[in-house]
């Protein structure tokens, strides 16, 4: 949720006004460290696209950052998979932007990092449909 100076509130639980805009009510965030000292804290980025209850307006935020963040209740552990192939997902698309496609290492990086995004849908969910597309720009990982 976001209010504005004018009051609007807006959320990505209010969808669009289809006659505005072709864009979902989504967003994502990616964790890309976790502190388990005491206290615990969190690391990460996120973006997102919300709107107002008429969906007649609309709020973006791209390139946001959270930097150890403390965890009120800690973190969960055992049974959910989400964390950790969020950062198996980070780490493999920062050796894959550091791959250049005339390495001879370019289909082994690039299946390493699809494999971790279907795995993060798989464990996370992929309600936007912004990993399967990721996914889906890969093709098969030839040059």
């Amino acid at each position: 949720i976001f209010i504005d100076n004018d009051g609007t509130v807006y959320s990505t639980n209010n969808e669009p006004d289809p006659s505005l805009t072709l864009y979902p009510a989504d967003g994502e965030i990616m964790v890309e460290e976790i502190d388990n000292s005491e206290p615990k804290r969190i690391s990460g980025t996120f973006w997102f696209n919300a709107f107002s209850e008429d969906g007649m307006k609309t709020v973006n935020f791209n390139q946001g950052v959270f930097y150890r963040v403390s965890l009120q209740g800690g973190l969960v552990s055992g049974g959910s998979g989400c964390i950790e192939a969020t950062e198996a997902t980070t780490a493999a698309a920062a050796a894959y932007a550091a791959t250049d496609t005339t390495d001879p290492n370019y289909t082994a990086v690039c299946t390493t990092y699809k494999e971790a995004l279907l795995a993060q849908i798989t464990a996370c969910g992929d309600t936007g449909g912004v990993l399967q597309t990721i996914v889906d720009s890969l093709g098969d990982c030839t040059p």
